[in-house]
């Protein structure tokens, strides 16, 4: 039994772990979460050849030199200086806390083709892609191949709750979507609608699972918040993460702001600005800062899937809006619905021409029972894919 465990020890994951507090957290909570479970497990860092990219750091450094330098004489180059900034930032929370596939010592081995992947099946028994909108066909240019593990070749592929993100899958993208699906060994999904896809599109009926930054609990967030110190911009402040950038999401924080009465501290994550002598923007926060931020907010007003995870897990009063950008013409919002519903927090969504409820305070005792019955489900779903038994096999 010992030496038929230590064949399926190793386990490669592949996932998003971009510039992005979301992306990198469930990075660092799937990667936990497989070897709490007793295997070794390595990110394979693919780099999309026309998404993130990981610059070279001189060429990084050059390109910061030139953004500071622009910013000095405009403004209008804020933006590009803080997004130079926040890619050291997150490059040093991936150096220090995620796990990846080295060439040799220490250097990350980077991997930009589906033929260069094929190179590491044999030193894995588990591949597993997981979480963050893998399987949305706009976001990672249709249905991207080495995040449905097709380079896996035999070996035991698994998908932890990779989002769809999307309530119905475009007809162009469904007859390579159904022959991928029917390849891997386990299969789950985030969100309800991604369940439904793959029942209407594949007809299989799959589990939903839970994301890996609500799987692994509060008690894993806390530990890794206490790591840094934290100092609070103000004593009570609403907390804005949100991605949209209308005009009319700025007017909305406004009134929320003069209703509460309390300052804003928002993340730059879009290019709307909410400045005045009562905001603050947390431009240089990584990963661990974010936490933090969420941890000590009176409120959180978010467009954000793991913004609204991280509420819930911090068990923070909060309202969700659905998320309105100028760049994009679809509506994602079911990932953030489904795990709402599963919580029993419906009500917490809210669109533009509402006004929030207040006061309206959540019984985390209620929200806390429904969701430990989901994450001993997803963890059992995790386990016995890892091991290959045959309930979680398609």
């Amino acid at each position: 039994m010992k030496h038929e465990k230590q064949t399926r020890k190793n386990v490669a994951l592949v996932t998003c772990f971009l510039d992005n507090y979301g992306a990198c957290l469930q990075a660092y909570a799937l990667q936990s979460s497989i070897i709490n479970l007793g295997y070794a497990c390595k990110i394979l860092a693919y780099i999309e050849p026309s998404g993130y990219r990981i610059p070279h750091r001189l060429l990084s450094f050059f390109k910061l030199m030139i953004a500071r330098i622009l910013s000095a004489v405009s403004s209008r180059f804020d933006y590009i200086k803080d997004s130079q900034e926040r890619k050291y930032i997150f490059d040093r929370f991936r150096k220090k806390h995620l796990r990846f596939y080295c060439e040799r010592r220490n250097k990350v081995k980077y991997f930009q083709s589906i033929s260069d992947l094929a190179s590491t099946v044999r030193q894995f028994d588990s591949f597993v892609c997981g979480s963050d909108q893998i399987w949305n066909p706009t976001f990672y240019g249709m249905n991207n191949p080495v995040y449905h593990l097709r380079f896996a070749s035999n070996k035991n592929r698994i998908a932890y709750s990779p989002s769809i993100g999307l309530s119905s899958l475009p007809e162009e993208y469904q007859e390579t979507f159904n022959r991928y699906v029917h390849d891997f060994s386990s299969l789950s999904v985030r969100e309800d609608a991604g369940a439904k896809i793959v029942h209407d599109v594949c007809g299989l009926d799959i589990p939903v699972v839970m994301d890996p930054t609500l799987l692994v609990g509060s008690d894993f967030w806390k530990q890794l918040a206490q790591t840094k110190k934290f100092k609070k911009p103000f004593d009570r402040y609403i907390l804005c993460y949100i991605f949209s950038n209308t005009p009319e999401i700025s007017s909305y924080i406004q009134s929320v702001r003069d209703r509460v009465q309390l300052p804003v501290v928002f993340f730059n994550v879009s290019t709307l600005q909410y400045q005045t002598d009562l905001s603050y923007c947390a431009r240089r926060a990584d990963p661990v800062d974010f936490l933090n931020y969420i941890r000590n907010a009176e409120f959180i007003l978010t467009d954000s899937f793991h913004g609204t995870a991280f509420s819930i897990l911090f068990e923070k009063e909060f309202y969700v809006i659905e998320r309105h950008r100028t760049d994009e013409s679809i509506v994602m919002i079911s990932r953030i619905s489904s795990v709402l519903n599963r919580a029993g927090l419906q009500d917490r969504l809210v669109d533009l021409r509402q006004a929030i409820p207040f006061p309206q305070t959540i019984d985390y005792e209620t929200v806390n029972r429904c969701l430990d019955s989901w994450r001993n489900e997803s963890a059992r779903f995790l386990k016995n894919a890892l091991e290959n038994e045959s309930e979680n096999t398609i």
